[in-house]
């Protein structure tokens, strides 16, 4: 029994140690390469070597870690973070411990929280907190800030935590500091390895195919080996249907971005789209086609369902026979036929984004826009239907996937709170539920309806609700007007479509122009100017090599337009989808419970 006891604690300290060097969780789920990490090396594990492996190394000092250098964190640099350079992690919140007396059976220290950056980072701009840990082995007695104000703490074998409660935000160069005292005693009797717990769920943003090895920044002998894995499968003309809803966790092709365009959209149990049993899918701009595969490739977000809601929201993707809709709507000459397009002109655009939602992103997801907060929600969104090269149709689309990611993201992090009653509530809906809508029903109700209608209350029965078949019919989500089932449907239909998939030729001036219009989504100076110029290069360099397969001065959007996605994506910011955070997001996730 005690061989167990300590086979359990050393388990426990094993885990504490692999979560030290990572500020979120990497959740591993079969067929899901969740490379992406939080960690702070470029391995695919969440320690702080630079192998693929959870190892670490052992040595015989004193103080207190597990490598044979003279400071107090498990890498081998002098400095005290836990990675193995000698840079500051920008992207971090900084904490550590000092000790201020020791009589040998008692001990007083100082622990210092802080956000070391004075000026823009990303994903270090602001940090929100529900509290840092450390190891030790000491009982800790006392803790308090300058101030006198107790500071709540906790310890679970040699997990020592402290809940920050109303010291859980750090701006730029915000500082927080208090004192402990502790009975000293055991192999670890000071606190080593401060790891901050963020608000944040252990989210999962799975990782698609990457370029090949051979792909460098700037390269200037690029050849379609350096773009193309295996050109049988790049160029493969056949198509299996999506599986999944508003989430793509597993692609159906590793390169290739599937838009089906069903011809009709059948009803389903009585569901019509708008009362019309006759409507077509079609994408009315490349800009738009563009935006779709960057919330693709940057959010996970399933292109077929970006058209389903704008079809639902605004007839944006839908068309209807012009006998059937003769005096109404935007007359269309589609592939030899009249149709009548039924596009509402709104401020709020192809997905009926409002404003309040389209503020809340700004407010929880700064890195994306523009500093100061300064969001002209029609400069986003107000798209003018009869320009089809308006760029407002690729940042519309972008910051509806994002209100998305914001919801997604917080149901996560709610789920995932200390003290929740369903903890990993959210994580269990996406890889344990029987029903494959479950995800796409819980965000789309929100997105209809806002995010305090009660979806998130469904996590509350996540037994129920992984064994239901029908999450939208047995929990009652079906939002406004039938608005989620019939997203549902139309989204069901394009994945079933694998005959008539979306294409175009893009040539390289409206490739420029879609990565001119992003711009405003990288606005705070990170790239820089001519960083932003060199990956253009870039871009355009992977344009040519891609467009030579076709004989002409244009690429095909379904084959080649994620590969410049990816070319891109090697010289922006990582992590791709950066931390929300600010108190506003900290009042959203408390607020939600």
């Amino acid at each position: 029994m005690k061989y167990a006891q300590l086979i359990s604690k050393f388990l426990i300290l094993y885990c504490f140690y692999i979560s030290a060097c990572s500020d979120q969780t990497d959740v591993n789920h079969p067929d899901i390469n969740d490379t992406e990490g939080s960690d702070a090396d470029t391995d695919t594990d969440a320690d702080s070597d630079t192998d693929a492996d959870s190892d670490t190394d052992t040595d015989s000092d004193t103080d207190g870690d597990t490598d044979s250098d003279t400071d107090t964190d498990a890498d081998t640099d002098t400095d005290t973070d836990t990675d193995t350079d000698t840079d500051e992690n920008l992207d971090r919140l900084q904490c550590t411990y000092e000790t201020i007396s020791d009589n040998g059976t008692t001990f007083k220290g100082r622990v210092t929280i802080q956000n070391a950056n004075q000026a823009y980072v990303w994903n270090g701009w602001h940090f929100v907190i529900w509290s840092i840990q450390f190891l030790t082995s000491s009982e800790i007695t006392f803790a308090q800030t300058d101030d006198y104000i107790a500071i709540g703490h906790s310890q679970d074998g040699m997990v020592l935590s402290f809940d920050l409660k109303s010291w859980y935000n750090f701006p730029l160069s915000h500082t927080m500091t208090f004192i402990i005292k502790g009975n000293k005693q055991g192999s670890i009797p000071f606190p080593i390895r401060c790891t901050p717990r963020y608000i944040r769920g252990d989210i999962i943003y799975p990782v698609y195919q990457d370029l090949p090895d051979t792909w460098e920044k700037g390269k200037l002998d690029l050849t379609s080996e350096d773009l193309i894995h295996d050109e049988s499968e790049y160029y493969k003309e056949t198509a299996d249907p999506i599986t999944e809803g508003i989430f793509i966790y597993h692609p159906p092709h590793p390169t290739q971005i599937q838009i089906g365009l069903p011809n009709p959209v059948e009803p389903v149990n009585g569901l019509t789209v708008n009362g019309y049993d006759n409507l077509r899918i079609w994408i009315p701009a490349r800009m738009l086609a563009m935006g779709i595969g960057f919330a693709y490739q940057w959010f996970k977000f399933n292109p077929n369902y970006s058209c389903s809601l704008g079809t639902k929201e605004n007839f944006s993707c839908g068309l209807i026979p012009r006998e059937t809709l003769p005096n109404a709507g935007i007359e269309v000459s589609y592939e030899g036929e009249l149709y009548s397009w039924y596009y509402v002109d709104s401020p709020d655009g192809p997905f009926q984004q409002e404003s309040p939602n389209f503020l809340d992103m700004g407010r929880f997801f700064p890195d994306f826009f523009p500093p100061g907060n300064e969001m002209n929600h029609d400069a986003y969104t107000n798209v003018d239907p009869l320009l089809p090269e308006d760029p407002k149709w690729a940042t519309s689309v972008i910051t509806s996937a994002l209100s998305s990611v914001v919801t997604r993201e917080t149901m996560w992090a709610a789920s995932d709170r200390p003290g929740s009653q369903v903890p990993k509530a959210y994580s269990r809906m996406v890889f344990e539920a029987k029903d494959p809508w479950a995800e796409m029903a819980l965000i789309t109700v929100a997105y209809n309806q806002g995010i305090f209608a009660g979806s998130f209350g469904v996590l509350q029965n996540i037994d129920a609700l992984v064994n239901s078949n029908d999450v939208i019919a047995d929990f009652g989500l079906t939002g406004n007007l039938d608005h989620v089932p019939i997203t549902r449907m139309i989204n069901a239909a394009m994945n079933n479509e694998t005959e008539h998939i979306y294409d175009a030729e893009i040539p390289w001036s409206e490739v420029e122009t879609f990565f001119n219009t992003i711009r405003i989504f990288f606005d705070w100076g990170v790239p820089s100017d001519p960083e932003w110029a060199f990956m253009l290069e870039d871009i355009q360099r992977a344009f040519h090599v891609l467009a030579e397969h076709w004989g002409s001065e244009t690429i095909r959007y379904r084959f080649d337009f994620l590969t410049l996605l990816r070319v891109a994506q090697k010289h922006l910011p990582k992590p791709t989808v950066p931390r929300p955070t600010t108190a506003y997001w900290h009042d959203r996730v408390v607020g939600l419970n």
